[in-house]
């Protein structure tokens, strides 16, 4: 299991996590619109989250395999 954890201090509300591979898009996993509200993004497969507090949105990657070997961004907004 490996495990991102993204911190913001701007005090906004809405967080989120994607996924970028090489030569494509972004691609939406996770987001939150506040603390303990978590909604899937378009490829939540093989992935879970933690958002416990405003300022943490941590990423669990359930299984290492080879296609998740990706580039990995947290956003936030208000």
């Amino acid at each position: 299991v490996k495990y991102k954890r993204c911190e913001q201090n701007f005090n906004h509300n809405a967080m989120y996590w994607y996924r970028q591979d090489q030569g494509q898009g972004l691609q939406l996993i996770y987001y939150s619109a506040i603390e303990n509200d978590i909604q899937k993004g378009d490829i939540p497969e093989g992935y879970n989250v933690i958002r416990k507090e405003k300022k943490f949105f941590s990423l669990i990657l359930q299984e290492s395999r080879t296609n998740q070997t990706s580039l990995y961004l947290c956003a936030n907004s208000r």
